[in-house]
Protein backbone atom coordinates (compact mmCIF):
# COMPACT_ATOMS: atom_id res chain seq x y z
CA UNK A 1 0.00 0.00 0.00
CA UNK A 2 1.20 3.49 -0.81
CA UNK A 3 1.98 5.44 2.36
CA UNK A 4 0.04 8.42 0.97
CA UNK A 5 -3.10 6.40 0.39
CA UNK A 6 -5.62 5.54 3.07
CA UNK A 7 -6.23 2.17 4.64
CA UNK A 8 -7.76 -0.07 1.97
CA UNK A 9 -6.43 2.07 -0.88
CA UNK A 10 -3.38 1.90 -3.10
CA UNK A 11 -1.86 4.36 -5.56
CA UNK A 12 -0.69 2.92 -8.87
CA UNK A 13 1.58 4.66 -11.36
CA UNK A 14 0.63 4.07 -14.98
CA UNK A 15 2.67 4.83 -18.09
CA UNK A 16 0.27 5.76 -20.92
CA UNK A 17 1.23 4.87 -24.47
CA UNK A 18 1.50 7.30 -27.37
CA UNK A 19 -2.25 7.19 -28.04
CA UNK A 20 -3.10 8.94 -24.77
CA UNK A 21 -3.78 12.63 -25.49
CA UNK A 22 -3.25 13.91 -21.94
CA UNK A 23 -5.58 15.34 -19.34
CA UNK A 24 -6.42 18.39 -17.31
CA UNK A 25 -6.37 18.32 -13.52
CA UNK A 26 -9.74 17.11 -12.24
CA UNK A 27 -10.65 14.99 -15.28
CA UNK A 28 -11.35 11.25 -15.27
CA UNK A 29 -10.24 8.30 -17.37
CA UNK A 30 -11.75 4.87 -17.84
CA UNK A 31 -9.37 2.10 -16.84
CA UNK A 32 -10.07 -1.50 -17.81
CA UNK A 33 -8.53 -4.91 -17.23
CA UNK A 34 -9.49 -8.33 -18.49
CA UNK A 35 -10.79 -10.31 -15.52
CA UNK A 36 -12.20 -13.81 -15.83
CA UNK A 37 -12.36 -13.41 -19.62
CA UNK A 38 -14.30 -10.12 -19.52
CA UNK A 39 -13.17 -6.54 -19.83
CA UNK A 40 -14.03 -4.75 -16.58
CA UNK A 41 -13.98 -0.95 -16.67
CA UNK A 42 -14.18 1.73 -13.99
CA UNK A 43 -13.64 5.48 -13.96
CA UNK A 44 -10.76 7.00 -11.98
CA UNK A 45 -9.47 10.54 -11.56
CA UNK A 46 -5.70 10.46 -12.06
CA UNK A 47 -3.03 12.91 -11.10
CA UNK A 48 -0.55 13.71 -13.85
CA UNK A 49 2.96 13.26 -12.46
CA UNK A 50 6.05 15.23 -13.48
CA UNK A 51 7.44 12.17 -15.31
CA UNK A 52 4.38 11.97 -17.60
CA UNK A 53 2.90 9.02 -15.77
CA UNK A 54 -0.53 8.93 -14.18
CA UNK A 55 -1.13 8.23 -10.48
CA UNK A 56 -4.44 6.50 -9.86
CA UNK A 57 -5.59 5.85 -6.32
CA UNK A 58 -7.89 2.87 -5.98
CA UNK A 59 -9.96 2.12 -2.92
CA UNK A 60 -10.51 -1.60 -2.46
CA UNK A 61 -14.28 -2.18 -2.54
CA UNK A 62 -15.82 -5.40 -1.20
CA UNK A 63 -17.25 -7.16 -4.25
CA UNK A 64 -15.53 -4.74 -6.61
CA UNK A 65 -13.76 -6.93 -9.14
CA UNK A 66 -11.54 -4.28 -10.67
CA UNK A 67 -10.74 -2.45 -7.43
CA UNK A 68 -9.80 -5.74 -5.74
CA UNK A 69 -7.63 -6.74 -8.70
CA UNK A 70 -5.86 -3.38 -8.81
CA UNK A 71 -5.37 -3.21 -5.04
CA UNK A 72 -4.32 -6.83 -4.52
CA UNK A 73 -2.91 -8.24 -7.75
CA UNK A 74 -1.65 -5.45 -10.03
CA UNK A 75 2.06 -5.80 -10.74
CA UNK A 76 4.75 -3.86 -12.55
CA UNK A 77 4.46 -4.62 -16.25
CA UNK A 78 0.70 -5.28 -16.26
CA UNK A 79 -1.08 -3.78 -19.25
CA UNK A 80 -4.45 -2.06 -18.88
CA UNK A 81 -6.82 -0.36 -21.28
CA UNK A 82 -6.80 3.38 -20.65
CA UNK A 83 -9.45 5.63 -22.18
CA UNK A 84 -9.04 9.28 -23.07
CA UNK A 85 -9.62 11.90 -20.39
CA UNK A 86 -13.09 13.37 -19.95
CA UNK A 87 -14.99 15.63 -17.59
CA UNK A 88 -15.26 19.32 -16.88
CA UNK A 89 -14.25 19.52 -13.20
CA UNK A 90 -11.42 21.95 -13.81
CA UNK A 91 -10.09 25.10 -12.24
CA UNK A 92 -11.99 28.30 -13.03
CA UNK A 93 -10.59 30.31 -15.93
CA UNK A 94 -11.73 33.66 -14.51
CA UNK A 95 -10.45 34.81 -11.13
CA UNK A 96 -12.61 33.91 -8.14
CA UNK A 97 -12.41 35.47 -4.65
CA UNK A 98 -12.02 32.08 -2.94
CA UNK A 99 -12.12 28.47 -4.09
CA UNK A 100 -13.72 25.85 -1.85
CA UNK A 101 -13.07 22.19 -2.63
CA UNK A 102 -15.21 19.52 -0.95
CA UNK A 103 -14.25 15.86 -0.81
CA UNK A 104 -15.02 12.72 1.14
CA UNK A 105 -12.99 9.51 1.31
CA UNK A 106 -11.52 8.39 -1.99
CA UNK A 107 -13.35 11.25 -3.75
CA UNK A 108 -10.25 13.28 -2.95
CA UNK A 109 -8.40 12.22 -6.10
CA UNK A 110 -9.63 14.97 -8.47
CA UNK A 111 -9.07 17.55 -5.71
CA UNK A 112 -5.48 16.34 -5.33
CA UNK A 113 -4.86 16.97 -9.02
CA UNK A 114 -6.45 20.43 -8.81
CA UNK A 115 -4.40 21.33 -5.71
CA UNK A 116 -1.17 20.22 -7.35
CA UNK A 117 -1.96 22.42 -10.34
CA UNK A 118 -2.80 25.38 -8.09
CA UNK A 119 0.42 24.90 -6.10
CA UNK A 120 2.47 24.73 -9.31
CA UNK A 121 0.87 28.04 -10.39
CA UNK A 122 1.74 29.66 -7.06
CA UNK A 123 -1.71 29.31 -5.41
CA UNK A 124 -2.89 32.64 -6.82
CA UNK A 125 -6.22 32.58 -4.96
CA UNK A 126 -7.28 31.56 -1.45
CA UNK A 127 -8.29 27.89 -1.37
CA UNK A 128 -10.05 25.83 1.28
CA UNK A 129 -10.08 22.04 1.08
CA UNK A 130 -12.78 20.50 3.25
CA UNK A 131 -12.06 16.78 3.39
CA UNK A 132 -14.20 14.36 5.37
CA UNK A 133 -13.94 10.71 6.36
CA UNK A 134 -15.35 8.70 9.24
CA UNK A 135 -11.88 7.81 10.51
CA UNK A 136 -8.41 9.36 10.08
CA UNK A 137 -7.11 6.18 8.45
CA UNK A 138 -9.57 6.70 5.58
CA UNK A 139 -8.03 10.03 4.54
CA UNK A 140 -5.58 10.01 1.61
CA UNK A 141 -2.65 12.37 0.93
CA UNK A 142 -2.90 14.29 4.23
CA UNK A 143 0.88 14.74 4.48
CA UNK A 144 0.98 16.10 0.93
CA UNK A 145 -1.85 18.54 1.67
CA UNK A 146 -0.14 19.71 4.86
CA UNK A 147 3.06 20.32 2.89
CA UNK A 148 1.12 22.41 0.36
CA UNK A 149 -0.45 24.38 3.23
CA UNK A 150 3.01 25.00 4.72
CA UNK A 151 4.25 26.40 1.39
CA UNK A 152 1.13 28.40 0.51
CA UNK A 153 -0.47 30.46 3.29
CA UNK A 154 -3.59 30.99 1.15
CA UNK A 155 -4.38 27.27 1.29
CA UNK A 156 -6.32 25.99 4.28
CA UNK A 157 -6.90 22.30 4.98
CA UNK A 158 -9.97 21.29 7.00
CA UNK A 159 -10.18 17.64 8.02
Amino acid sequence: MDAAAAVGAVTLELQPNRHFRGLQAGQHVNLAAELEGRLTTRSYSPTLLENGRLAITVKRIAGGKLSQHLADDAAIGDIFTLGQAFGEMQLPVAPVPRLVLLAAGSGITPMRALLRQLAAQGMTMPVDLIYWARQREQLCFVDEFRAIAAQHPGFRLHL
